[in-house]
C-alpha cells in the first residue's frame, strides 16, 4: 500500500525511505567495486551482437475510462 494511503506518519516514511537507499547503494557501489576489480572476467563472458535484436511486440499501457 502507498504510504498516503496507509497514513503513514512523514517521520516513518522519511526513515523507510532512508534504509532503503542506503541499502540500495550499498549493493550497487559493492557490485561496481566488485564489477570494477574483475572487468576481465565480465568481458570474457559477454560477446557483441552481429545483428540487431528486434523486439515481436510494443508494450501498451491500458487505463481505466480511457477508451
Amino acid at each position: 500500500m502507498p504510504a498516503g494511503i496507509e497514513r503513514m506518519p512523514l517521520v516513518t516514511f522519511i526513515g523507510f525511505t532512508a534504509l532503503g537507499s542506503v541499502i540500495w547503494n550499498a549493493a550497487f557501489a559493492l557490485a561496481g567495486h566488485w564489477l570494477g576489480d574483475n572487468w576481465h572476467l565480465v568481458r570474457a563472458d559477454t560477446v557483441p551482437r552481429r545483428e540487431p535484436t528486434r523486439h515481436r511486440s510494443t508494450p501498451t499501457c491500458w487505463w481505466p475510462g480511457s477508451g
